[in-house]
């Protein structure tokens, strides 16, 4: 899932190494999708996350 926060509208080397270092880590959790719900650049708290992770199927206790 992606957002418009996954893209800035100009570019900058401030905010192009963020960018694609975001890509990257979400690429390599792709293979969690079949565990986990992916969230990416969402409102939490206080302010904004990155990325989350949500467990499909939480143990129960």
């Amino acid at each position: 899932m992606f957002s418009s926060f996954d893209t800035g509208k100009r570019e900058s080397e401030y905010t192009e190494p963020e960018r694609f270092y975001h890509g990257f880590v979400l690429g390599l959790l792709v293979e969690l999708r079949e565990e986990y719900v992916i969230r990416s650049n969402g409102e939490g708290g206080m302010g904004r996350y990155d990325i989350m992770l949500l467990k499909l199927y939480p143990l129960s206790r």
